[in-house]
């Protein structure tokens, strides 16, 4: 069995700051995290960290951003599909992160060169997870791995992430996207009008729908009625990376095929950790961390 991730991979750079982020003021910097970032790469290094048979297929670099994230997967034991190429500029981040709320701002400097075919070789793959970022080659590696089980992070309502939500077996989509798309808020606290949304965003395909709601849980249907699984508890200094390191811990269960609320269950447990800590894939908790807490709940 193994996982492969589609999407971004790029290197984060995490400033922290001791008040909230506001326009026209100075702030002093209280430290800096340096670490590899984007939801398909957190997403896959967790999976290797976890040691699932992990794979990465994104735009990377022969720059010095690429070079560390290869040095990065070979750490983990990612395996990198033949993706590097100086042609691409690789993506990086900067993100400024509030010491007392755990907030962050993001500023992205994404690759613009486009990667639109690759040549698929026969892999133990039982699991694709994309960002969305790279729809045509997330349908091919469908195609190409039948067998597989396609779940597609869908963060940002676009083009590119409804097409590739459509083909999904599950769909992980954030409050922003489901408000997006449905043109209106969730109503959380309105059981029938959730009811009608959750399934108006489950039209997309028909199958498994999560709708992750931050640091509230996430919103999953079992029976007639969405139910709200609550987060656990826990005091943030760091969002960072939160939402990826879920969809990874979520991917990891799926491939050890698990029970759909047991991976709800160690997804969010495992994000619930890593904002407790500093940066993205600096967050993530060991496999052993995370099913200790998990037998105790």
């Amino acid at each position: 069995m193994g996982v492969l991730a589609i999407g971004v991979a790029c290197i984060d750079t995490t400033i922290e700051i001791d008040q909230p982020l506001m326009e026209n003021r100075k702030y002093s910097c209280t430290g800096t995290t340096l670490s590899g970032g984007g939801p398909a790469f957190n997403a896959a290094c967790l999976c290797a960290l976890w040691q699932a048979d992990a794979y990465l297929l994104s735009r990377i670099g022969t720059d010095e951003n690429g070079r560390h994230i290869e040095a990065i997967a070979k750490q983990s034991k990612l395996k990198l599909l033949g993706c590097v190429d100086e042609r691409f500029s690789t993506a990086h981040s900067y993100i400024v992160s509030c010491n007392v709320n755990g907030s962050r701002t993001v500023l992205n400097y994404p690759c613009h060169q486009t990667l639109n075919d690759f040549t698929f070789q026969p892999l133990p793959i039982k699991v694709i997870l994309s960002d969305g970022h790279l729809p045509a080659l997330t349908l091919k590696a469908q195609k190409y791995y039948a067998d597989a089980q396609l779940i597609v992070d869908a963060d940002i309502c676009n083009e590119n992430t409804i097409q590739a939500a459509k083909a999904a077996d599950f769909i992980i989509c954030s409050e922003e996207f489901a408000s997006d798309y449905l043109g209106e808020a969730l109503a959380l606290h309105d059981r029938t009008t959730l009811n009608q949304q959750f399934e108006t965003i489950r039209e997309l395909n028909h199958r498994q729908l999560i709708i992750t709601i931050g640091d509230r849980g996430a919103i999953y249907k079992i029976g007639d009625q969405p139910e709200i699984f609550p987060a656990y508890p826990v005091k943030a200094v760091d969002s960072c990376g939160a939402g990826d390191i879920f969809h990874g811990a979520f991917a990891w269960c799926v491939d050890q095929q698990a029970s759909m609320l047991d991976a709800l269950k160690i997804a969010s447990l495992t994000a619930s950790i890593s904002v407790t800590r500093k940066g993205s894939q600096t967050s993530i908790p060991s496999y052993d961390e995370v099913m200790a807490k998990f037998r105790q709940s």
